[in-house]
């Protein structure tokens, strides 16, 4: 047999139709049921309506998706509230097709309205899938919504409860952006997600901040941006695994790391564009366990842009800061939101868990974890953003944490908490100033 011949899906569950008889069952069983068997399946069933297993998996999956069925449509989970520093309470609705509406043809939208800024917010996409072997999909989606400055984005799904987002709970600030887009997404030496698009991005600052440039003699000061990008986003994972469910694949993991990859070509002169230039980003992420000693989760990430650019496509520190808040793992805990700017920089996340070797009690056992984050990086152009603070990390970045996670261990979920503290040449002149108290919540799935 062709190694090729295997998918990576390892469990798939089918649906039973509806008005299967015995003389059926009978047909694809290799033996008779015996009075041992009868007596099994039906402790079993029982004990799967006992405990509701069948709510728990579609409990699991709406969370890990974000998606509740209704019908042909699926809610997301992630478009009805929210809340961050600049919108403040961001309430709206998300549907998308699911596949009892069509298992090619996909529909897209949400619409948001943000309380503190006062506005509305819409988005929506359209989407064929031809081909299931390679995954092909090709498609055109429009947004007129806000986006981070500064952002730093790779090709992957955000889950509802990905480490990304608790960090977009402090978010301050954001541009106003108008963005058009056409895409063909696929699957390559049966383990790399690859998407190819290109977008018309029109973005406008929310704050004084203002970009200088010089045409002519003459110094200009914009606070209106146009791009047009194509980009290259590839995600590899080796002999990843996935469960196929009766409606989504989910991915089960695999034990080599993840490694993701963007290229980004800027046009001038093209479709608006504004800006020549190109972005190269790589993140890797491995977990391994150590026997006696636990697990250890390492993240290594970074990006260079060779153009001169506005704050708005440049790279934000990745910071997560407030004195007393939830963790976001794979973030710069006591890093201040905004607090540094860069067009190049790399950046390691390393977080070791314990798990229940320390402490273990009948009904408590905390589990121990301890973490090192560092990063350094530079600016090209720093003499070209006007009204606006931040710092650059020529000198690096450090801090370190500890954290006691599943103090409360729901079944579910696990709530803890943690302390981090920023130190090294870019630390603050107090103790408190480089302090951060965290709460940390851990699914257990």
């Amino acid at each position: 047999m062709n190694k090729k011949d295997f998918s990576p899906v390892e469990l798939q569950l089918n649906s039973v139709q509806k008005g299967f008889n015995d003389t059926i069952w009978k047909t694809h069983r290799m033996d008779s049921l015996t009075e041992k068997d009868r007596k099994t399946y039906y402790i079993v069933d029982s004990i799967g309506k006992a405990n509701n297993f069948d709510r728990i998996i579609k409990t699991s999956e709406a969370l890990i998706l974000g998606k509740i069925p209704i019908k042909f449509v699926d809610i997301e989970l992630n478009k009805i509230i929210h809340f961050n520093d600049y919108e403040g309470f961001r309430l709206g609705m998300g549907l998308s097709s699911n596949e009892k509406f069509s298992k090619h043809i996909f529909l897209n939208g949400y619409f948001a309205y943000g309380f503190s800024d006062k506005d509305y917010k819409y988005g929506t996409d359209v989407a064929y899938a031809f081909n299931d072997k390679h995954d092909i999909t090709i498609g055109i989606s429009y947004l007129d919504d806000v986006t981070e400055s500064g952002e730093i984005n790779f090709y992957e799904k955000q889950g509802f409860l990905s480490d990304d987002y608790f960090r977009r709970y402090m978010i301050q600030r954001m541009d106003k952006s108008q963005k058009s887009k056409g895409f063909i997404r696929f699957t390559i030496l049966k383990y790399v997600k690859t998407e190819i698009s290109l977008s018309q991005i029109a973005k406008s600052v929310t704050n004084s901040y203002t970009y200088g440039v010089k045409q002519n003699n003459i110094s200009l000061f914009l606070n209106e941006f146009n791009f047009t990008e194509l980009t290259v986003g590839l995600a590899f994972a080796f002999k990843e695994k996935y469960i196929q469910t009766l409606r989504y694949k989910i991915s089960s993991g695999t034990k080599y790391p993840i490694v993701w990859i963007n290229y980004v070509k800027g046009f001038n002169n093209l479709l608006k564009g504004e800006y020549a230039y190109n972005r190269y980003e790589i993140k890797g992420k491995k977990s391994f366990f150590i026997k006696h000693i636990g697990t250890s989760s390492i993240q290594i990430q970074g990006g260079y842009i060779d153009g001169d650019l506005p704050y708005c496509n440049l790279f934000n520190g990745i910071g997560s800061y407030r004195q007393f808040t939830i963790s976001a793992p794979n973030s710069f805990e006591t890093m201040r939101m905004n607090e540094f700017l860069s067009n190049k920089y790399a950046a390691l996340f390393y977080t070791h868990s314990f798990g229940k070797l320390l402490f273990r009690f009948n009904k408590f056992s905390p589990e121990l974890a301890i973490a090192t984050n560092a990063c350094i990086g530079s600016l090209n152009n720093k003499e070209k953003h006007f009204n606006i603070d931040f710092k650059t990390l020529q000198k690096g970045y450090m801090e370190s944490g500890v954290l006691i996670n599943k103090i409360i261990d729901a079944g579910f979920y696990g709530l803890g908490v943690g302390a981090y503290y920023r130190f090294g040449p870019n630390s603050l002149p107090t103790f408190k100033e480089n302090m951060a108290y965290k709460f940390s919540l851990s699914l257990n799935m």
